[in-house]
């Protein structure tokens, strides 16, 4: 699997104050083409959109809710907001028309929170492994853990150093 190109951002938030803070972040496309099509593609721990219009595919990806639940403490996220994430009383990203909407929750003096977002594209194609079956690697690329994330930001790091 190849994708032509991807980026990620990833996002550390330390509530520096104590006023009260709305903070979003959003990713998408500011005007829709008339021929693309954009449509939720999640998976487990993924809060996806993909965007395609026959020649082109893009995805754009976020841990989703049941991830920050799970790996809460890996995410900095405040264990107060565990269980809520858990039984689905906190929606932390939105599928929008045209992109992905996350909004970070109340957070309290000194408190933390991660998040990432992920953006692949490729051209739309056949897969290699399954000829019968459109290629899926957009999908895959933007379904990457913190760990994976941080790791390969290190190791670009320390390669662009040399």
């Amino acid at each position: 699997m190849k994708v032509d190109w991807a980026e990620a951002w990833l996002f550390y938030i330390t509530k520096q104050t104590n006023q009260q803070e709305l903070l979003t972040v959003s990713f998408g496309l500011p005007a829709m083409p008339a021929a693309t099509q954009a449509g939720s593609n999640t998976g487990q721990f993924l809060t996806a959109i993909e965007f395609e219009d026959g020649s082109w595919q893009v995805h754009l990806g976020t841990p989703d809710e049941e991830w920050f639940a799970l790996y809460g403490e890996q995410a900095r996220l405040p264990a107060r907001l565990k269980e809520s994430l858990a039984n689905n009383e906190l929606l932390v990203t939105s599928i929008e028309a045209n992109g992905l909407k996350s909004s970070v929750p109340e957070l309290h003096l000194q408190e933390q929170f991660y998040l990432h977002y992920i953006l692949a594209e490729s051209p739309r194609r056949k897969s290699t492994d399954y000829p019968d079956e459109w290629d899926v690697s957009t999908w895959f690329a933007v379904d990457q853990s913190q760990k994976a994330l941080e790791a390969a930001w290190l190791q670009q790091a320390n390669t662009s150093g040399e």
